[in-house]
Protein backbone atom coordinates (compact mmCIF):
# COMPACT_ATOMS: atom_id res chain seq x y z
CA UNK A 1 0.00 0.00 0.00
CA UNK A 2 1.66 3.16 -1.26
CA UNK A 3 1.42 5.84 2.11
CA UNK A 4 1.97 9.28 1.75
CA UNK A 5 2.35 11.19 5.13
CA UNK A 6 0.58 14.71 4.83
CA UNK A 7 0.19 17.90 7.43
CA UNK A 8 -3.67 17.79 6.93
CA UNK A 9 -5.47 20.83 6.23
CA UNK A 10 -8.98 21.66 4.21
CA UNK A 11 -6.51 21.90 1.52
CA UNK A 12 -5.75 18.51 0.73
CA UNK A 13 -7.79 16.56 2.62
CA UNK A 14 -10.72 18.18 0.49
CA UNK A 15 -9.05 18.98 -3.14
CA UNK A 16 -10.55 18.42 -6.31
CA UNK A 17 -7.70 17.03 -8.11
CA UNK A 18 -7.45 13.37 -7.55
CA UNK A 19 -4.85 12.33 -5.10
CA UNK A 20 -3.07 9.48 -3.33
CA UNK A 21 -5.08 8.46 -0.23
CA UNK A 22 -2.97 10.18 2.56
CA UNK A 23 -2.02 9.45 6.22
CA UNK A 24 -3.64 11.87 8.35
CA UNK A 25 -1.32 14.18 10.44
CA UNK A 26 0.00 12.18 13.44
CA UNK A 27 3.03 10.35 13.83
CA UNK A 28 1.67 6.66 14.23
CA UNK A 29 -1.91 6.84 12.18
CA UNK A 30 -3.07 4.17 9.83
CA UNK A 31 -5.98 5.38 8.76
CA UNK A 32 -5.85 5.99 5.21
CA UNK A 33 -8.75 8.71 3.70
CA UNK A 34 -9.67 9.31 -0.19
CA UNK A 35 -9.73 12.28 -1.74
CA UNK A 36 -12.92 14.40 -1.66
CA UNK A 37 -13.72 17.42 -3.00
CA UNK A 38 -13.92 21.18 -1.58
CA UNK A 39 -12.28 23.33 -4.25
CA UNK A 40 -13.12 24.23 -7.30
CA UNK A 41 -10.86 26.15 -9.79
CA UNK A 42 -11.92 29.63 -10.62
CA UNK A 43 -13.05 29.59 -14.35
CA UNK A 44 -9.43 29.43 -16.68
CA UNK A 45 -6.98 29.15 -13.53
CA UNK A 46 -4.66 26.67 -13.19
CA UNK A 47 -2.02 26.38 -10.50
CA UNK A 48 0.61 27.36 -13.24
CA UNK A 49 -1.29 30.16 -13.36
CA UNK A 50 0.04 31.07 -9.38
CA UNK A 51 3.60 33.14 -10.08
CA UNK A 52 6.66 31.46 -9.08
CA UNK A 53 6.33 27.81 -9.05
CA UNK A 54 4.57 25.08 -10.96
CA UNK A 55 3.21 22.55 -8.38
CA UNK A 56 -0.69 21.82 -7.00
CA UNK A 57 -1.68 22.10 -3.74
CA UNK A 58 -1.44 18.47 -3.25
CA UNK A 59 1.93 18.18 -4.04
CA UNK A 60 2.70 21.27 -1.91
CA UNK A 61 1.28 20.10 1.16
CA UNK A 62 3.08 16.73 0.90
CA UNK A 63 6.18 18.34 0.87
CA UNK A 64 4.78 20.87 4.18
CA UNK A 65 4.46 17.86 5.99
CA UNK A 66 7.64 15.73 4.82
CA UNK A 67 9.77 19.07 5.81
CA UNK A 68 7.76 19.45 9.10
CA UNK A 69 7.95 15.78 10.26
CA UNK A 70 12.04 15.83 9.34
CA UNK A 71 12.38 18.61 11.96
CA UNK A 72 10.20 16.76 14.86
CA UNK A 73 12.18 13.37 13.97
CA UNK A 74 15.40 15.45 14.08
CA UNK A 75 14.28 17.61 17.21
CA UNK A 76 13.38 14.49 18.80
CA UNK A 77 16.84 12.98 18.30
CA UNK A 78 17.90 15.92 19.86
CA UNK A 79 15.92 15.79 22.88
CA UNK A 80 17.52 11.65 23.13
CA UNK A 81 21.07 13.20 23.36
CA UNK A 82 20.07 15.73 25.81
CA UNK A 83 18.47 12.82 28.02
CA UNK A 84 21.81 10.77 27.86
CA UNK A 85 23.76 14.20 28.51
CA UNK A 86 25.05 13.29 32.37
CA UNK A 87 26.51 10.22 30.39
CA UNK A 88 27.50 11.61 27.44
CA UNK A 89 27.44 14.88 25.64
CA UNK A 90 28.81 16.09 22.34
CA UNK A 91 28.14 19.52 22.09
CA UNK A 92 29.16 20.32 18.59
CA UNK A 93 26.93 17.33 17.89
CA UNK A 94 23.81 18.54 19.06
CA UNK A 95 24.47 21.85 17.28
CA UNK A 96 24.44 20.07 13.97
CA UNK A 97 21.08 18.10 14.54
CA UNK A 98 19.54 21.87 15.75
CA UNK A 99 20.66 23.53 12.64
CA UNK A 100 19.22 20.31 10.48
CA UNK A 101 15.87 20.97 12.93
CA UNK A 102 15.82 24.46 11.63
CA UNK A 103 16.64 23.83 7.96
CA UNK A 104 13.63 21.72 7.60
CA UNK A 105 11.49 24.19 9.84
CA UNK A 106 12.57 26.63 7.39
CA UNK A 107 11.65 25.14 4.51
CA UNK A 108 8.34 23.80 5.85
CA UNK A 109 7.47 28.02 6.89
CA UNK A 110 8.45 28.60 2.74
CA UNK A 111 6.05 26.13 1.68
CA UNK A 112 3.14 26.92 3.89
CA UNK A 113 3.65 30.84 2.06
CA UNK A 114 3.23 28.92 -0.93
CA UNK A 115 0.35 27.18 -0.27
CA UNK A 116 -1.60 30.23 1.25
CA UNK A 117 -0.85 32.10 -2.04
CA UNK A 118 -1.65 28.96 -4.22
CA UNK A 119 -4.85 28.82 -2.37
CA UNK A 120 -6.45 32.69 -3.23
CA UNK A 121 -6.90 30.93 -6.37
CA UNK A 122 -9.45 28.30 -5.78
CA UNK A 123 -13.03 28.95 -4.65
CA UNK A 124 -14.27 26.99 -1.42
CA UNK A 125 -16.95 24.49 -2.17
CA UNK A 126 -20.32 26.04 -0.50
CA UNK A 127 -21.42 22.70 0.54
CA UNK A 128 -18.32 21.67 2.26
CA UNK A 129 -18.02 24.57 3.86
CA UNK A 130 -21.86 24.65 5.74
CA UNK A 131 -20.43 21.05 6.35
CA UNK A 132 -17.99 22.48 8.91
CA UNK A 133 -20.29 25.42 9.83
CA UNK A 134 -22.68 23.23 11.03
CA UNK A 135 -20.54 20.74 12.73
CA UNK A 136 -21.14 19.30 16.43
CA UNK A 137 -17.45 20.01 17.17
CA UNK A 138 -18.17 19.69 21.25
CA UNK A 139 -19.78 16.42 20.80
CA UNK A 140 -16.84 15.44 18.99
CA UNK A 141 -14.40 16.36 20.87
CA UNK A 142 -16.33 14.78 24.18
CA UNK A 143 -16.73 11.14 21.87
CA UNK A 144 -12.98 11.23 21.37
CA UNK A 145 -11.97 12.43 24.64
CA UNK A 146 -9.72 15.30 23.25
CA UNK A 147 -8.24 18.28 24.30
CA UNK A 148 -11.12 21.23 24.75
CA UNK A 149 -8.64 23.96 24.60
CA UNK A 150 -6.72 23.08 21.54
CA UNK A 151 -10.24 21.45 20.05
CA UNK A 152 -11.83 24.72 20.55
CA UNK A 153 -8.91 26.75 18.58
CA UNK A 154 -9.30 24.21 15.69
CA UNK A 155 -13.16 24.95 16.01
CA UNK A 156 -12.82 28.88 16.03
CA UNK A 157 -11.42 28.43 12.12
CA UNK A 158 -13.40 25.54 11.27
CA UNK A 159 -16.48 26.30 12.39
CA UNK A 160 -16.44 29.90 10.72
CA UNK A 161 -15.58 28.74 7.29
CA UNK A 162 -12.15 30.02 7.88
CA UNK A 163 -10.19 27.19 5.78
CA UNK A 164 -7.26 29.60 5.11
CA UNK A 165 -6.92 30.11 9.17
CA UNK A 166 -5.30 26.93 10.19
CA UNK A 167 -2.33 26.83 7.25
CA UNK A 168 -1.92 30.58 8.31
CA UNK A 169 -1.39 29.92 11.94
CA UNK A 170 0.76 27.08 11.16
CA UNK A 171 3.03 29.25 9.06
CA UNK A 172 3.50 31.67 11.82
CA UNK A 173 4.09 28.83 14.72
CA UNK A 174 6.75 28.16 12.17
CA UNK A 175 8.52 31.58 11.95
CA UNK A 176 8.61 31.63 15.95
CA UNK A 177 9.77 28.21 16.37
CA UNK A 178 12.55 29.08 13.69
CA UNK A 179 13.46 31.91 15.75
CA UNK A 180 13.34 30.14 19.14
CA UNK A 181 15.34 27.67 17.60
CA UNK A 182 18.02 29.67 16.26
CA UNK A 183 18.68 31.42 19.89
CA UNK A 184 18.59 28.13 21.65
CA UNK A 185 21.17 26.86 19.17
CA UNK A 186 23.28 29.62 19.90
CA UNK A 187 22.96 28.62 23.69
CA UNK A 188 24.24 24.76 22.70
CA UNK A 189 27.38 25.75 21.04
CA UNK A 190 28.46 28.26 24.13
CA UNK A 191 27.84 24.64 26.34
CA UNK A 192 24.78 25.86 28.03
CA UNK A 193 21.61 24.52 26.65
CA UNK A 194 18.71 27.11 27.85
CA UNK A 195 16.17 24.28 29.07
CA UNK A 196 13.10 26.92 29.38
CA UNK A 197 13.85 27.99 25.44
CA UNK A 198 13.83 24.10 25.47
CA UNK A 199 10.61 23.00 26.46
CA UNK A 200 9.10 26.10 24.42
CA UNK A 201 10.35 24.78 21.31
CA UNK A 202 8.82 21.24 22.35
CA UNK A 203 5.49 22.80 23.39
CA UNK A 204 4.95 24.68 20.13
CA UNK A 205 5.74 21.64 18.07
CA UNK A 206 3.89 19.45 19.90
CA UNK A 207 0.98 21.91 19.77
CA UNK A 208 1.44 21.83 15.82
CA UNK A 209 1.15 18.42 16.13
CA UNK A 210 -2.28 17.91 18.16
CA UNK A 211 -3.84 20.74 15.49
CA UNK A 212 -2.71 19.30 12.81
CA UNK A 213 -4.56 16.16 14.15
CA UNK A 214 -7.72 17.25 15.38
CA UNK A 215 -8.37 19.39 12.40
CA UNK A 216 -7.89 15.91 10.25
CA UNK A 217 -9.93 14.25 12.57
CA UNK A 218 -12.86 16.61 11.74
CA UNK A 219 -12.26 16.76 7.67
CA UNK A 220 -12.52 12.56 8.30
CA UNK A 221 -15.96 12.89 10.07
CA UNK A 222 -16.93 15.09 7.72
CA UNK A 223 -15.93 13.19 5.06
CA UNK A 224 -18.16 10.20 5.59
CA UNK A 225 -21.30 12.58 6.55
Amino acid sequence: MKNITIFVTILIVFCVTPIHPVIFFNYFCNNLVPECPAYSPQPGATTQDVPGYQENLALLQARAAAAFLTANANWQTFLAKIEMAEVQVDYKELSNILKKTFLEIEKAEGIFAKITEASHQYQMNPRQIEKLKSFDYKWFCAKWNLNQTAMSEVECYLSTGDILGLPNRFQEQLAAIKTKLKGFRQSVERNEPDINAMYEINQSLLTMSIYGQYAAMVFREVRFQ
